[in-house]
């Protein structure tokens, strides 16, 4: 017991350490950045989330199936939540259990292959997971949610598989590339770079998207480089990296998103 204890205890003040630090870079970054209590509050959530993320890891790399709700009524694509670099389905859990309660029918959390390292590459696995989960839950289309990197990998199975996503969101996704790129470790976080091949070829998605964005960002160096022209992005503000996968403002605002494109939909088809 004294050990998961002490365990515990260390993993908070490695997020309170890392997290300090990401502020600082990100404060370098910035032209007189402002703290006042809404920041320092956005900075207090994005050391739990850290936190979380990191105490939560391990459990992450077991298996999973599509969750489905048989009575649901909500007319909805089925959703596949993607995580992004050095994550596992576990970080996007919180958002799986709201997407749950909202009723829809169809959530699946995926991870990346483990044991590849190439951002190409996961685009490829990722397409054969939505196939696979078109024929499962036979629909024409999937709505795929991402964090960071899973926006690149999401947009490259778009465009290089034509895979058959019918909505696009990404959370914290670094289009134009990140600076921080340089402290990661493996090939896939040096193709996050701003001067990467990956990077400079993606292009916005062409189906229904919206690209979620925060200038308390520090993962994401410069904050602007989530802004890409093409891209439907929106700035959630006080927000940090890793808070995008807890913070119920952003779980709302992708409920509304989602909700406002379905009853577009259904307004039309019924005129």
């Amino acid at each position: 017991m004294n050990l998961i204890f002490y365990i515990i205890v260390i993993l908070f003040c490695l997020s309170l350490f890392v997290s300090f630090v990401g502020h600082c870079i990100r404060c370098a970054h910035q032209e007189a950045p402002v703290l006042d209590l809404d920041a320092l509050s956005a900075e207090s959530v994005e050391v739990v989330a850290f936190f979380l993320n990191t105490l939560t890891y391990p459990w992450g790399f077991l298996p999973s199936l599509p969750w489905h709700n048989p009575h649901s009524e909500r007319q909805a694509d089925p959703i596949l939540l993607l995580p992004g670099y050095a994550l596992n389905r576990f970080s996007m859990l919180p958002l799986a259990i709201y997407l749950r309660l909202r009723g829809y029918p169809w959530v699946w959390t995926v991870n990346h292959p483990v044991h590849l390292d190439d951002i190409p590459t996961f685009a490829k696995h990722l397409d054969e997971k939505i196939r696979w989960y078109k024929w499962r839950t036979q629909s024409e289309r999937i709505t795929v949610i991402t964090h960071s990197m899973g926006g690149i990998v999401s947009a490259l199975a778009l465009q290089h598989h034509q895979s058959d996503i019918g909505t696009l969101i990404t959370m914290a996704t670094p289009w134009r590339g990140s600076r921080m790129s340089v402290f990661g470790v493996g090939k896939q976080v040096k193709q996050l770079s701003p001067q990467s091949d990956v990077i400079q070829k993606v292009r916005p998605p062409t189906v229904d998207h919206l690209a979620l964005w925060s200038q308390q960002d520090w993962i994401l160096l410069p904050t602007k480089n989530a802004i890409k022209e093409g891209l439907e992005s929106r700035e959630i503000r006080h927000i940090g990296h890793f808070s995008f996968l807890i913070h119920h403002r952003v779980f709302s605002t992708i409920h509304q998103y989602l909700q406002q494109k379905y009853d577009s939909k259904s307004s039309i088809h019924h005129g």
